[in-house]
């Protein structure tokens, strides 16, 4: 390449640098001037953004106007809402005023269409929801009274899988996995460990037997059958 054919490159090149830098500068341009239409269109559209707001209960409508998200320290009266116990935290209710989703402490818990007891005097304090009839199906909290943290998934048959780890222990359990029916009800698998040191695999067949592993705290390990029929047990296999 010539010196004249390198000057002439240098000068395109030159040329097509000073043409993207102004369209640089240009794009830089609109992008501002969109950032601030934008944010003057907020800034005048009557909105007003408060730091910090102290209120009894704030209650969210729909189109209709039913009662459809409830929060206050003390959830009692609502125009949409069927059920009347009391309750703290976020209710988010359904169209038809069926409790949906509660955050916060829910003592009472419905477990049919007719039945609502009470569960504990503390709390629990965590996350519920529940089916189309206000039916829970499922959970995760922490009881104060019972020093108990619980996660759990409902089936028809009431309880299908629990997670629970107490602050000492529960029935000598100090963590556990509970798998039931769903449907028909019945234990089917439980993993956990207990106070002393034990460590269990149980798959059960309701109403016939159990096959569990076991783990003591010196490492000794077996393996069992249980009868539920005539209470009989076989050690199936065992450390020598």
């Amino acid at each position: 390449m010539s010196k004249e054919d390198l000057h002439k490159t240098n000068k395109y090149l030159e040329t097509k640098v000073k043409k993207l830098q102004k369209l640089y500068v240009f794009n830089l341009i609109v992008i501002l001037l969109l950032v601030f239409l934008i944010t003057y269109k907020f800034w005048i559209n009557d909105k007003v953004f408060y730091k910090k707001i102290t209120t009894n209960q704030i209650t969210v409508k729909d189109q209709q106007g039913r009662d459809r998200i409830l929060i206050s320290s003390d959830i009692t009266k609502s125009q949409s809402r069927i059920r009347k116990d009391s309750l703290s935290g976020v209710l988010i209710l359904d169209e038809d005023g069926n409790d949906r989703v509660v955050l916060g402490a829910s003592p009472f818990i419905k477990t049919n269409q007719n039945s609502i007891i009470k569960r504990a005097s503390k709390g629990p304090y965590g996350i519920v929801f529940n089916d189309e009839n206000g039916v829970e199906k499922g959970g995760m909290g922490y009881y104060s009274d019972k020093g108990l943290s619980a996660l759990g998934l409902d089936g028809v048959s009431g309880e299908g899988i629990v997670m629970f780890v107490p602050k000492e222990d529960l029935n000598g359990q100090k963590v556990g996995i509970l798998i039931n029916d769903p449907q028909k009800g019945g234990q089917l698998f439980y993993l956990g460990a207990n106070t002393n040191g034990d460590k269990f695999l149980n798959i059960d067949t309701p109403g016939q037997g159990r096959f569990s592993v076991i783990q003591d705290s010196m490492f000794n390990n077996k393996v069992v059958k249980y009868n539920f029929k005539d209470g009989s047990q076989q050690i199936v296999l065992k450390d020598e």
